[in-house]
Formats: structure tokens, sequence, C-alpha cells
């Protein structure tokens, strides 16, 4: 093995850091109350910081938020207008890695999400582990936002650093309504995560009616869409031994 090798990988480690947003070091009382009127929903108050004492809502503190991301996640959709008007850059991640749009998918936003959407933000964007904000709205169960991810060209059967697509993940969290949605949008029910599980294999091996609920939805489109050999494949792994939840 080349011994720079570990010298190199440490330094792109060091170099994928560096472009994440650091907490600013002159947090200020004024920075401190924009994020409190964000949070208590006053837009008015908003646009007042952010003119008279020329505050950045992109600013983080030291656990990483800002006033943009805070309304973003709370679902301040007026405070969003206000700070969307004032110029602010949209794109910027907060502390975690993570953009307006992962946070309002994250927290079932939809309102939020479809306006940051109509600034041309990049609709397929991912986080520091490859997720996109259509996997966040599958492990949260927010149908809304998936709808509105949809309508905006999300790609379906994007894979995460673990190899799991927002399916996968929908499956995992017995999302049965989101599973038929994404299903019945052409997501590709075929792709394997890192482990070499597809979302069949994930829903069938899962316990409780949900999963179970969710598998059969699975299994009704994948017949339906199967050539005959194919079906009697998946009738022969269904009546297989199902071992415990992982």
């Amino acid at each position: 093995m080349d011994p720079q090798q570990p010298v190199f990988s440490l330094m792109k480690r060091l170099c994928c850091l560096s472009l994440l947003p650091l907490p600013s070091q002159d947090w200020s009382k004024s920075d401190e109350r924009l994020l409190q009127a964000v949070e208590q929903n006053e837009p008015d108050k908003v646009s007042a910081l952010i003119v008279k004492k020329g505050l950045c809502p992109t600013k983080l503190d030291a656990e990483g938020k800002s006033a943009f991301h805070l309304s973003a996640s709370r679902g301040r959709l007026d405070c969003l207008e206000v700070i969307i008007s004032h110029g602010a850059d949209l794109s910027v991640p907060d502390g975690a890695g993570c953009s307006a749009l992962h946070l309002a998918a994250k927290n079932g936003q939809s309102e939020c999400l479809k306006r940051l959407l109509q600034e041309r933000l990049t609709v397929d964007c991912t986080d520091s582990i490859g997720r996109t904000p259509l996997h966040h709205a599958a492990v949260g169960g927010c149908l809304s936002c998936t709808e509105t991810l949809w309508d905006f060209k999300a790609n379906l059967d994007v894979q995460d650093s673990d190899g799991a697509t927002p399916l996968i993940l929908a499956a995992q969290m017995s999302r049965v309504e989101l599973c038929v949605f994404l299903l019945g949008r052409g997501a590709n029910a075929n792709i394997q995560d890192n482990q070499g599980s597809r979302v069949v294999w994930v829903t069938g091996h899962r316990k409780g009616s949900c999963s179970w609920e969710c598998f059969g939805e699975i299994w009704r489109m994948q017949v339906r869409n199967s050539s005959r050999e194919q079906q009697l494949l998946i009738l022969a792994w269904m009546l297989s031994p199902i071992g415990e939840d992982d």
C-alpha cells in the first residue's frame, strides 16, 4: 500500500469538511433576536432586523442553524418569504450539511418546500450522506412533500451512501402510502442497497401489519409488471421462512 495514501485520504476528508459552513465566531445578540423572531413567526421583526441591523439570515449559530434554515424546518413561510426577498443565498447548507430543502422535507413543511423549489433550487441536491430531499420526505412519511418533489421532477431512484433509494427507506419505515405513490410513478423496486437488499425483501422481513400491507402493495405492483417466470420466483420467495427483523 502507498504510505502516502492515508495522508491523502486525511487531506481529502479535511477538504470536504472545509466546504461546510462553520458556526459564526461573532454571533451577536441581534443575531439571536433574529433567530427568536423566526421561532415566534414574526416576519415584520425579521425584516426589520435584516434591514436595520444588516444581519445575515444564513449566519450559523453555535449549533449550526440559521434563521433561514429555521424558517424552512419550522414551516415559517412568511419569515422565509422575507428572507428570500432580501436576497439570501438559498443553497447554503446548515452545520450538518443539510440544505433548506432537506430540512423542509424532513420536517413535513410542504409549503416551504414548494416555495424554495420555486426559486429553482436543485431538487436532487444531496446532504453529507448522499440523501436528497426525497429521501428525507420518505423517512419522515410526508406524502405532501413527496408529491411536491415529484411535481418538481425529483429523481425517484437516487441512492444514498448506503445504497438506499427513497422507496427502500419508505419501506423500512412502513410508509405504505408513500411506497404506493413512488411505485405508481415508476420508482424502481429492483434496486439493491449496499447490503444487497431490495424493497420487497425489506418489507417482507419486517414485523407489523403496516409492513405486510406495504409488502402486499409492492407484491401486487411487481406481479402486474413481471413475467410468468418472475412471478413464480417471487411467489417462491414469499413462501420461504421469514427471519427476525434486522
